[in-house]
């Protein structure tokens, strides 16, 4: 007998579930080595492949029915969604610590130009990943250049952009009561070391500018890659897990069957709300309506903090929770019976 030959059949069944491997493994290697001519030490390149594709196919067959399939998709677009959420969250991770006080008004007197008083405030995010530093520039009200602070800021090793100018509606309030007008506005986003900076200016009646910087991380250049990777592992792993858990249910008694469906509906409605949310970030993310150098995109991992009125520890630890008992649960399932053995030719 060829052991050698015999032990790389064995290990190209590792592609199959365990569970498969015990009901036919025997079988199908078997089979295998019949076939085998004298003398033959590996397997051919048809049957590696074949047992591959065969590995591949039992771990994504579903149990047969409507209900099962759409249980398979809704898992796994779910899935895909938190692992969107995982990856853009850990891309986000490797930004640049916040800068201290002093930095902050280093730049703001550098954009201003002029002698100011800096009052600063700081507004972290979610998880803190993506902090916000908001400083009002107090001065006097005297005209200030966009292409002088441009000039500045360049020499200074800052990246600067296009400046954007518009108009906005200011509302003042005085002896009279309250006066609108409107007010022109200018925008001079730069960057550098990992930071974004937004000089925003306004015009005041007595034709000078009140200054406003707003300081933010510029979005890591591992935030894509790494939220498309989590999507595709989510959505693989989702699908794995609904037809594990299905094969499962219908060999389990019916108390489990009761306790699983609950927890499972519970865990998925409340990961698949925010997913449309982390779904619409992500796209906007890929498609760049919104990504760009100047203005990051929001990150994908936003949709569990936004679109419940729950912290994001609960919108996502609460249901993985729900999760880990489902799969607890389901622990001791009774051997497993695929419909067909699926044998290499």
């Amino acid at each position: 007998m060829n052991h050698a030959l015999r032990r790389r059949y064995g290990r190209l069944m590792l592609a199959y579930p365990s569970a498969y491997r015990r009901e036919y493994g025997t079988e199908i290697v078997t089979t295998l080595m019949d076939a085998a001519g004298p003398g033959k030490e590996r397997p051919t390149a048809g049957e590696v492949r074949d047992l591959l594709l065969g590995g591949v196919r039992q771990r994504f067959r579903l149990p047969v029915g409507r209900l099962m399939m759409l249980a398979a998709v809704s898992t796994a677009l779910t899935a895909g969604a938190l692992g969107a959420a995982a990856g853009s969250a850990v891309g986000w991770a490797t930004r640049p610590a916040p800068p201290a006080d002093a930095a902050v008004a280093e730049v703001a007197g550098l954009a201003a130009g002029r002698p100011t008083r800096t009052d600063v405030s700081r507004q972290p995010e979610a998880y803190g990943l993506r902090y916000q530093i908001v400083a009002g520039l107090v001065a006097a009200n005297v005209p200030w250049s966009a292409e002088q602070s441009a000039a500045r800021l360049e020499a200074a090793g800052w990246r600067v952009y296009p400046a954007v100018t518009g108009t906005t509606e200011v509302t003042y309030l005085d002896a009279s009561g309250a006066t609108t007008r409107t007010a022109g506005t200018t925008d001079l986003p730069a960057e550098r070391d990992g930071l974004l900076i937004h000089v925003s200016a306004v015009g005041t009646r007595d034709g000078g500018d009140e200054l406003m910087l707003l300081v933010v991380p510029a979005e890591p250049a591992p935030v894509l890659p790494l939220t498309l990777l989590g999507a595709a592992l989510g959505l693989v792993g989702g699908w794995l897990l609904a037809g594990r858990l299905g094969y499962r249910l219908r060999r389990a008694r019916p108390w489990q069957r009761a306790a699983i469906g609950t927890l499972a509906g519970v865990a998925w409605l409340l990961l698949a709300l925010p997913s449309l949310g982390v779904y619409y970030l992500a796209w906007r993310a890929v498609s760049g309506l919104a990504h760009s150098t100047v203005q990051p995109s929001q990150a994908a991992y936003n949709g569990y903090v936004y679109d419940l009125g729950l912290s994001p520890f609960a919108a996502a630890g609460l249901p993985l929770a729900a999760v880990v008992v489902v799969l607890a649960l389901a622990a001791r399932p009774r051997p497993a019976v695929p419909d067909q053995p699926d044998v290499a030719r």
